[in-house]
């Protein structure tokens, strides 16, 4: 059980995943608001999907550096990967 827990939790913690759970509520929220925009209702009313739109822009900016690092991580041991194939050769 353990083992199950410790894969969850690495999961739910992995940058990638707060990233992707920031885009979709941005994007959830964002058709809500889109649709109430089109409403013929000239009034503005602040709902729960602008509170939903703001957080997932803070959930997908905290995730930017992690990701980005991990990547430039994953960049460079590709390129020491590579270097040391053409030295084989």
């Amino acid at each position: 059980m353990d083992r199950f827990l410790n894969r969850l939790r690495a999961f739910v913690d992995h940058p990638v995943t707060h990233l992707l759970v920031g885009l979709a509520l941005v994007a959830t929220g964002g058709m809500e608001i889109y649709r109430d925009l089109l409403e013929e209702s000239h009034r503005f009313q602040v709902g729960a999907h602008h509170g939903i739109v703001i957080l997932g822009i803070a959930q997908a900016l905290a995730a930017l550096p992690d990701v980005v690092t991990g990547l430039e991580k994953w960049l460079q041991a590709a390129d020491i990967a590579a270097a040391k194939e053409s030295q084989k050769d």
